[in-house]
């Protein structure tokens, strides 16, 4: 079976019922919580046949927000409008939105965790 290199995302939270409504209304998904070996998790809408990885919230021992190491990004289709959800909702903007050339756009947000992840959109409404 052939399948991408990274398939599945685990983001660590401090305290689940903060962080399961701010994704909730951030992205207008349903979360599923669970538990898994003493592991509180709230996993995300998942299409196995879509391309690309759903991540899970993970509270659990040894895990902890951070702001450094690996980004993690969010395919949207609006950057602007989802910044804007972000600041509703009490994050912040980290990185600002940028033009990455053909492949489209970037920027980043501080969740209400403290962890910084990434957003992504496609090369539409490109500068000149």
């Amino acid at each position: 079976m052939k399948r991408n290199l990274i398939c599945f995302v685990e983001i660590p939270v401090l305290d689940l019922d903060r962080a399961v409504p701010f994704f909730e209304k951030l992205f207008d998904v349903q979360l599923n919580r669970l538990e898994v070996d003493g592991n509180h998790m709230a996993m995300f809408p998942d299409d196995m046949d879509a391309p690309g990885v759903s991540p899970a919230l993970v509270h659990a021992k040894g895990y902890a927000p951070s702001d450094t190491g690996c980004r993690v990004y969010f395919g949207v289709e609006d950057i602007d409008a989802t910044l804007a959800k972000v600041h509703s909702l009490g994050g912040t903007t980290n990185y600002p939105k940028t033009c990455i050339g053909e492949y489209g756009w970037v920027a980043e947000f501080r969740d209400l965790e403290g962890n910084i992840l990434g957003l992504h959109s496609p090369p539409t409404d490109m500068p000149a």
